[in-house]
């Protein structure tokens, strides 16, 4: 298999079931995504769920909080509330791991978000004038892979609080992009996921979707711009672009955290 450089991104567009290979460069990329806000707009219309999905995400949210108060309507930034706050990690497996060259260690993400967090906290500061505290951070964790990561993660920061989708912890299934594993499986591999039956499918399909409910909703998020699942997190968001960080090494400077 080819080996691709660090300034490379790889997209696969299935065309006829030929996998065809675009090589992107940082400076591509952002002359790409120059018109954010109009991408945004049109993503947001063409996103709509319909009843039974609705209620499915809502169920989650639910399950996962225990409080369906995290889930607050599109706009976000504007129905936010300070008591329903949580931030968000995506990490990517699966054939991901032989498209990219660079996978960032789990402590990387959890650094990041830990830095975006207590600089947010400083200019709360700066503009309040009282100290801001720092809490337990609530962060839900999207994986393809998440029951090998888990576990790292709350080693890694024993003090806060990583949450999945329960259904994504005891699917013995092959995973969709975000969501659960077999212990067996690296995550998710696009060609035994085809092999899947129609049914199955469909509801790896709702769980895609239900987590990128989720991590359109996170204060902050950290992933990396060569899943294709934070690109599309970042057009479902209406948060301030730097609210999330890719750990790509080209894609850092695309929206760079503040």
């Amino acid at each position: 298999m080819a080996v691709f450089s660090a300034d490379e991104q790889i997209i696969y567009e299935n065309i006829t079931n030929i996998p065809k290979i675009v090589p992107l460069n940082g400076s591509q990329i952002r002359e790409y995504y120059s018109d954010l806000p109009l991408q945004r707009a049109v993503a947001n219309i063409i996103w709509r769920l319909n009843g039974d999905t609705e209620k499915s995400v809502r169920e989650e949210f639910a399950s996962v909080f225990g409080d369906e108060k995290y889930y607050f309507k599109y706009p976000f930034s504007i129905s936010r509330r300070t008591d329903a706050e949580f931030y968000a990690l995506h990490v990517r497996r699966g054939d991901k791991l032989l498209e990219t060259a660079y996978h960032p260690p789990l402590k990387r993400y959890v650094e990041t978000l830990e830095k975006m967090i207590r600089a947010a906290k400083r200019r709360e500061l700066s503009q309040s004038g009282r100290k801001p505290a720092f809490e337990k951070p609530l962060v839900f964790v999207a994986s393809d892979h998440v029951t090998s990561i888990i576990d790292e993660l709350r080693r890694t920061r024993p003090a806060w609080t990583f949450l999945v989708r329960k259904s994504a912890l005891h699917s013995n299934s092959n995973s969709h992009s975000n969501s659960s594993s077999s212990s067996n499986s690296t995550g998710h591999v696009q060609k035994e996921f085809n092999a899947l039956s129609e049914s199955e499918r469909t509801q790896k399909s709702i769980e895609l979707i239900q987590d990128l409910e989720f991590l359109r909703r996170a204060r902050f998020l950290v992933c990396t711009y060569s899943s294709h699942i934070c690109f599309l997190s970042q057009m479902l968001r209406d948060q301030d672009p730097k609210s999330i960080q890719s750990l790509d090494s080209i894609f850092e400077e695309l929206w760079p955290a503040g």
